[in-house]
């Protein structure tokens, strides 16, 4: 069969059939630089195409399943909300396991400036050791120094200020 005659049998396009050739669906034999193809590749194709392709059914939404957008507004951004919260709570698990932090750590763990923070670890008042130009923390002696400015009456500023 040629080009054509697979074309009308198939009931496409000559271009379908080159198509078909170069995914590798129908072999192409030359025969004094005609294509020819093979009778049996073509009638499997054909039952191949005939074949039912089976799609989902997409069924509209009827008016009483459908959501207004404010409350789906409103459950995505509890949605995203409680993501950052887990987020920030695998975030600080982290930071409390590590045995020493950074200045920057320390920072966001406790929500003070890095200026009160390395006031307090110059003055003493909060453990650290500096290795070069960097201040290093103990996790705890962290908290024990934000326990204490809640128990006197320091005024300081904090990292939303």
């Amino acid at each position: 069969m040629n080009k054509t005659e697979v074309a009308e049998y198939l009931g496409c396009s000559t271009k379908s059939v080159e198509r078909y050739a170069k995914a590798g669906k129908l072999s192409v034999k030359y025969v004094q630089g005609k294509g020819v193809f093979n009778r049996e590749e073509v009638e499997a194709l054909k039952q191949e195409l005939e074949m039912p392709v089976h799609r989902s059914l997409v069924v509209s939404p009827s008016p009483e399943t459908r959501l207004s957008l404010s409350v789906a507004d409103e459950e995505m951004e509890l949605f995203a909300t409680c993501a950052i919260a887990f987020l920030e709570n695998q975030k600080n698990q982290a930071l409390y396991r590590k045995m020493v932090i950074t200045l920057v750590e320390a920072v966001e763990m406790s929500g003070l400036t890095r200026k009160t923070l390395t006031d307090a670890a110059r003055n003493g008042e909060l453990k650290a050791i500096r290795e070069g130009r960097r201040w290093k923390f103990r996790p705890l002696d962290l908290v024990d120094f934000v326990d204490s400015l809640f128990d006197g009456n320091r005024k300081i500023k904090t990292h939303e200020n």
